[in-house]
């Protein structure tokens, strides 16, 4: 099979066929262990291009499959000048535990990378000299799809496509060019493909919400990007505004309607019932709670911000609710109108004065505060229990809390508001990824985005009695990931909030008195260097900012440093100024190289929060204001060169240097250069904060890995483990070697232990036998057994021979699965070989031997042993393909020859290499729990073993099988002991049918009884006995007593020609060519030749009597036992 080589790492660039596999289970798990009729599905088509019409339910699940590879590669098509059809030259057959696959030698060298792990696979696929015939190459795609199908009755069909739903027919099915040609005579296929079949669509169960790496990239590149890309846009727009008091809620939501209304109509109809939830924005007391309720159910008429504040003022806040058609993604947030925070007074001037802030807007910016606090702990809740009432309730039970600690005057007023019956709404709600909402369930992951909000319906003001401010409301979209431990039901979580680019807090400063304001301190800072808080020495630099609190958002601003303060102007909340006595603590980071972004770090006094903007002023703020500088920028050249050396000396407040930082804090930097990258380099970076953690979390998770907590750092991160180290004062060292048929896996295991024997004692344990399938009890009680007897040996170590019907990963799952832990601890697994020979791999035109890509599975194994005689370039390159980090080994017929060799395949470390522990977590999920279902063989292969009693003839047996692959093409392998006529030794039979070339060799081993073992598909031990009989020499039969009727023509001609001279009777007589008689009738035959018959029969049959009383007398051997 032409499959690629290239080598992947697992570092940062996760495997793809791992994900592959992952998606492959999934819908082994939706659709084929689903009830969706009567009976479950036998497996699932997927055809694709041409020989299914493009059909779009089938592109879509190909394009599932192989993480978008047709989608995203159109171009590479193009400019590789490939031939699209035969790219597109593609089926897969998906079984309950295993999977076929029809490639041909162009498409395989691109689609190979996603294959690799896939459980039970089988590749039918030509070699290219093979594929150059297009009629030969055609016909095996025929012959390949229908032995893919060959043993299903009933077979699903993903015929429709999301936002293409096409009408099932059957019909329409029989005109797809490759179900068409399975009715063809020449196959003997049974006749039409839905007939013979039961065909059922699939295409309602699969709506592929299954979050993966590649989804969540998708979701982000895409949705989120577009999402982001609407806010500047409005954002951009309400800057643009002269007169802010004369915006209206129409004139400010437009961008919004035509996003979201637009994005709508491209899917499906704009009335479908699927849409619950709309967009708005909503002014002030307009907010109410009956508008908010009407607004998701009727039109809404509109009004201006002038107008919608409390007595019919200005309104102070908007409620804005943004929703991305067709996704997920969606936010709520709350903005506000005027200053939040008291500015420092710069000068004596009256030009920077403040006014007064109004106790209403106070009210309502330390509650959205405070709303943004609980939504960010019910999203954490919900994250860390999997609960979604626990996450609601934890709103209910620290919201109060928040207000009773906050500096909020009157706060008992508003916890009793909080009190009055539904003021407080708290909804936790999972959509799927086309924006569908679906139902969550307690204490069980769910992989889908969900929203947080909580809204504060109708907050009465603080300043009049009776009046309502209107309501706030906050949201965040987020997605979580959980990794389940092996050793108990809980989970390594992560999520990240995918909304978090949308600022959480932004305050217009757009009224008269506040734009005043700003323009005379911008305008004061540009034209005196030096002032009341001293000498200016960064002048108008622009820099990215961030509010240590819970407002996540980076601010990008202008900054002014001075001797003894910083003057910051903000897009979101203003003028910021701190003199650097009301500084606690300064601090500076400047990371790891000159190419990192330097950090400093603006601890303020507690009692200067008024001073500060919202975020900072919660109960339990750190009033911390981190500044990024960006290398190589004039900000962070000056901040060198003229306040570092300057700012660590000075006598009162010194800059402290930091050498290390909190987790949090770099996790703020990292995601802040992500952000600073992204303004450089393009829109396609991430900017989400703890993304890279989170991927790696959803990478392991969607794999289906249960995990050991020691192992977390491996899975994560790639950190390099201490491996599990063999104590051979407690533990009992194992060396697992299995094989395929005709290995020579006992003779290997033999010759290890006898060469060994100097170094260390081994004992050899054969597990079972061949005829009989593997019994987990059985097994693990024999551990215990052994376990048992040779505990008290120091040193002890155990060749474990597997037979060839017993998988590997069944034995190591039941050691490591043992229901005795101290069985299980007791044993550890230094190495695991395989046994195969090179040529007797494939079954024809490349198709593998069942389970050979399974046996030896990365994780699996740590050395193939090669047993045949020669190589096969062909198998070595498939192995490394799916194995690159196997170690492959020469033994012809079981015969180690070097002592390297010796010690690779009895290695007490190979089996628990990182890398290889890795793969077992990730390709063979459950594995360490004993969950994990291996392949089953397709076709399902049989071994009969048939005992013998009497010798074969060599010549007979010998051209009997040469024969035997042009009769009877269910048998693949046969081998035995058995006796043969011209030798009085035992002889060993070998024979690869598919080669033609039976081996008969001597065998020095003894035997107890001759036997013949066959292995192959719909055996039926008649037929082999009736094989098996034309191997010997036939037994002697006894012969029937003749009968007149009996003879022949020639044998009465003989009788007649003998007699026909004898004397005639009275009244005949002979004319020389007849027998004539007194009236004159003529015979051909002698009047008494009756009688001559009958002397004749009675001379004959005594012979025929003593022929078979000698035979009765005879002892004869019976062939079978």
């Amino acid at each position: 099979m032409p499959i690629s080589t290239k080598e992947t790492s697992w570092g940062n660039q996760k495997p793809v066929s791992v994900i592959s596999s992952a998606r492959i289970n999934y819908l082994q798990e939706k659709l084929l262990r689903h009830r969706i009729v009567p009976e479950r599905l036998d497996g699932i088509i997927c055809i694709f291009g041409i020989d299914s019409k493009y059909n779009y339910g089938m592109q879509e699940i190909i394009n599932f499959i192989f993480l978008g590879f047709f989608k995203k590669n159109q171009s590479l098509f193009e400019n590789d000048d490939l031939d699209e059809s035969a790219m597109e030259d593609l089926v897969v057959f998906i079984k309950h535990h295993s999977v076929h696959i029809y490639l041909n030698p162009l498409n395989s060298k691109y689609l190979s990378k996603y294959i690799t792990n896939w459980k039970g696979l089988r590749v039918h696929c030509l070699d290219e000299a093979q594929y150059e015939d297009e009629d030969f190459a055609e016909e095996f795609k025929i012959r390949s799809f229908i032995k893919m199908t060959q043993s299903c009755k009933r077979i699903g069909v993903p015929f429709s496509a999301f936002g293409k739903i096409q009408k099932f027919q059957k019909l329409e099915i029989e005109s797809w060019p490759l179900i068409q040609a399975f009715a063809l005579d020449d196959f003997k296929s049974g006749g039409f493909f839905t007939m013979v079949k039961s065909v059922f669509d699939v295409s309602p169960l699969l709506d592929y919400a299954y979050i993966d790496v590649p989804c969540l990239q998708d979701t982000i590149v895409k949705s989120v990007k577009q999402f982001e890309y609407q806010w500047e846009a409005f954002f951009s727009e309400i800057d643009r505004v002269d007169n802010f008091i004369s915006l209206s809620e129409e004139a400010v939501f437009t961008t919004f309607k035509i996003y979201f209304e637009h994005g709508k109509y491209t899917k499906y109809d704009h009335t479908s019932a699927s849409i619950i939830e709309k967009p708005f924005i909503l002014f002030g007391s307009h907010s109410a709670k009956a508008i908010l309720e009407k607004v998701n159910k009727s039109k809404v008429e509109p009004v201006t911000l002038g107008t919608a504040g409390k007595t019919g003022k200005i309104a102070r806040h908007m409620i804005i609710n943004v929703i991305a058609p067709n996704s997920p993604i969606r936010c709520k947030r709350t903005y506000f109108i005027g200053y939040d925070h008291q500015v420092f007074k710069l000068a004596d001037e009256k030009d920077l004065e403040c006014g007064e802030i109004a106790q209403d807007l106070k009210v309502l910016t330390c509650l959205y505060m405070l709303l943004v606090k609980v939504v960010n702990l019910m999203i954490k809740t919900y994250v860390t229990t999997l609960s979604p009432s626990k996450a609601c309730n934890s709103v209910l039970e620290e919201l109060p809390e928040y207000i009773r600690q906050s500096n909020l005057n009157l706060s008992g007023k508003y916890i009793s508001y909080l009190a009055s019956k539904g003021s407080v709404s708290m909804k936790l709600t999972a959509y799927d990824l086309h924006g569908k909402p679906i139902a969550l369930k307690e204490n069980v992951p769910t992989s889908c985005v969900k929203t947080a909000e909580v809204t504060l319906f109708d907050v009465p003001s603080s300043e009049h009695e009776k009046k309502i401010l209107g309501s706030i409301a906050f949201s965040e979209t987020f997605i979580d990931s959980h990794i389940q431990h092996a050793s108990k039901d809980t989970f390594k979580s992560s999520f990240i909030v995918l909304t978090q680019s949308v600022p959480q807090y932004h305050v217009w400063s757009k009224l008269k008195l506040d734009l005043k304001l700003s323009e005379n301190v911008q305008k004061f800072c540009n034209s005196n260097p030096e002032c009341a808080l001293g000498k200016q020495l960064i002048f108008n630099e622009k820099v990215f900012i961030y509010l240590y609190s819970d407002h996540k958002t980076p601010i990008f601003c202008t900054l002014y440093v001075y001797d003894y303060g910083f003057v910051i102007l903000t897009p979101s909340s203003g003028v910021i100024i701190i003199p650097r006595l009301q500084i606690a603590n300064l601090s500076f980071y400047d990371g790891e190289n000159f190419e990192s972004i330097a950090t400093l770090v603006i601890q303020c006094n507690p009692g200067f929060s008024i001073n500060l903007p919202a975020p900072l002023q919660t109960f339990n703020s750190s009033f911390t204001i981190l500044v990024f500088f960006e290398p190589k920028t004039s900000a962070y050249k000056s901040f060198y060169s003229s306040i570092l050396r300057e700012w660590k000396n000075a006598k009162i407040n010194p800059l402290n240097i930091l050498s290390e930082i909190s987790k949090e804090m770099e996790s703020v930097i990292k995601w802040v250069t992500c952000i600073i990258n992204s303004k450089k380099f393009g829109s396609n970076l991430i900017k989400i904060q703890n993304y890279e953690e989170f991927e790696d979390n959803l990478y392991v998770s969607s794999s289906g890995a249960r995990i050991l907590p020691q192992d977390f750092p491996l899975v994560l991160k790639n950190e390099i483990q201490t491996p599990s180290v063999y104590d051979p004062k407690t533990q009992i060292l194992i060396s697992i070697i299995g094989g395929q048929l005709g290995s020579f896996k006992d003779e290997l295991a033999q010759n290890l232990v006898n060469l060994s024997s100097e170094k260390s004692k081994w004992i050899l344990i054969k597990a079972g036998n061949s005829k009989e399938s593997f019994s987990l009890s059985n097994f693990q009680n024999n551990l215990t057994t052994v376990a048992n007897d040779i505990k008290t040996m120091n040193s002890m170590r155990i060749m474990l021979v597997l037979p060839f019907n017993v998988q590997l990963i069944q034995v190591i799952q039941a050691i490591y699965n043992h229901p005795n832990k101290m069985v299980s601890q007791a044993f550890h697994i230094g190495s695991v070989s395989f046994c195969l020979d090179q040529n007797m791999c494939f079954m024809n035109n490349n198709l593998t031997m069942p389970l050979i890509l399974d046996q030896c599975a990365e994780g699996v194994v740590d050395n193939i042993v090669f047993t045949g005689s020669g190589h096969c370039l062909k198998i070595e390159k498939l192995l490394r393909t799916i194995n690159k980090n196997v170690a492959f080994v020469n033994a012809e017929k079981g015969k180690i020859h070097r002592s390297i060799e010796l010690d690779i395949i009895l290695s007490e470390t190979a089996f628990n290499d990182d890398r290889k522990r890795l793969s077992r977590y990730l390709t063979l999920p459950g594995y360490i729990t004993g969950s994990y279902i291996p392949a089953s063989s397709d076709p399902v292969m049989q071994n009969e073993i048939i005992f013998l009693n009497d010798a074969l003839e060599r010549y007979r047996l010998i051209s009997q099988l040469r024969n035997l692959e042009t009769i009877n093409s269910n048998l693949y392998y046969i081998e035995g002991i058995i006796n043969v006529k011209d030798s009085s030794r035992l002889q060993k039979l070998i024979f690869w049918v598919p080669s033609g070339n039976p081996q008969l060799e001597v065998y020095n081993l003894k035997s107890e009884q001759a036997y013949i073992l066959f292995y192959g598909t719909n055996l039926k031990v008649s037929d082999l006995k009736n094989l098996i009989r034309t191997f010997a020499t036939p037994l002697p039969k006894k012969q029937p007593l003749r009968t007149k009727d009996s003879l022949t023509v020639g044998e009465l001609k003989t009788i007649h020609k003998k007699y026909h001279l004898s004397k005639l009777p009275p009244g005949y007589f002979y004319n020389g060519s007849t027998f004539v008689d007194i009236n004159g009738d003529k015979y051909e035959y002698h009047p008494l030749m009756d009688e001559f018959i009958e002397t004749y029969l009675s001379e004959i049959n005594q012979t025929i009597k003593k022929h078979n009383q000698k035979i009765s007398q005879e002892k004869v051997t019976e062939l079978f036992a």
